[in-house]
């Protein structure tokens, strides 16, 4: 694999992505994940076609391959320079979130490439950390880490029990977290997600209500090849009631809602690999 990024890195960022998109897209629908992929668009979408949902998992495959392929080239992109790289929108959201003297959650889901959402934060100067789940490979993990580290947010923290600590000293500090919400949590909550129950993390949720930390609702769209457009949404509106339990399953329901709109905008954007529902 090292062998192979090493090449991807040399060959340019361009035509590592298209390569490996390709790649992905002769490739992936041949695979058995290709099966959780179609049932979860089934589950999500009834009234597409078997053709409809064939094309949506080949595009997704696609852009898979394509962040795969831009993993060697993090340090080439942008949210703020305005070279044509990534569109951002929003920015002063950003700043009004950095002078209002608490941190701040940002959240996407696994969109375009996923791994640019920290650099609408940093690219502002803002401090904290980036929650992420370990790759199965230690090795690839290691390697991952070390392109987010010096090309995407400085401070990583890994999810579960071990990074929390980290994410409460962020909170007291004031500070500001980015993660990705949209993965099954086996011993989280279930909440409606695309129109069926979900277990859900609540952790962004539980964070914001603690903390009184505002939830930034940030949309990430490849346009066309390895270029990206970014939009930093206004703050999530949620008026707590005080029952703690409830307040949570709300706050995370309306943050789910966010999620599926944006899928449902840009489906074969989002990885339908995840096993996000019960088999029923």
């Amino acid at each position: 694999m090292f062998g192979f990024m090493a090449v991807m890195k040399v060959v340019g960022v361009n035509n590592a992505s298209k390569f490996c998109g390709k790649l992905a897209r002769f490739v992936g629908p041949k695979t058995p994940l290709s099966n959780r992929a179609r049932r979860n668009l089934e589950i999500s979408f009834p009234e597409k076609s078997s053709q409809e949902i064939t094309e949506i998992i080949t595009d997704m495959w696609e852009n898979l391959g394509r962040t795969f392929g831009e993993y060697p080239h993090l340090d080439r992109f942008d949210a703020y320079s305005g070279t044509g790289r990534i569109t951002t929108k929003g920015g002063e959201i950003v700043d009004q979130i950095q002078t209002d003297g608490v941190g701040g959650i940002f959240f996407s889901g696994h969109f375009a490439n996923w791994e640019v959402l920290p650099l609408s934060v940093s690219g502002r100067g803002l401090k904290g950390a980036e929650v992420y789940r370990a790759a199965n490979n230690p090795y690839v993990d290691q390697w991952i880490l070390r392109q987010r580290s010096e090309n995407v947010f400085p401070t990583q923290v890994p999810k579960g029990a071990k990074g929390a600590k980290k994410l409460i000293e962020v909170m007291k500090a004031n500070e500001h977290i980015c993660m990705l919400i949209d993965q099954k949590m086996n011993d989280g909550i279930s909440v409606p997600f695309m129109g069926r129950e979900a277990m859900t993390a609540p952790a962004a949720a539980q964070l914001a209500l603690k903390y009184k930390c505002p939830l930034i609702p940030v949309a990430i769209e490849r346009t066309n090849g390895a270029h990206f457009e970014i939009e930093v949404h206004p703050p999530v509106t949620f008026d707590p009631t005080g029952r703690r339990s409830e307040d949570i399953e709300a706050l995370t329901t309306k943050l789910n809602e966010w999620l599926e709109q944006q899928i449902r905008k840009t489906p074969s954007q989002w990885l339908w690999l995840h096993n996000r529902w019960p088999k029923t």
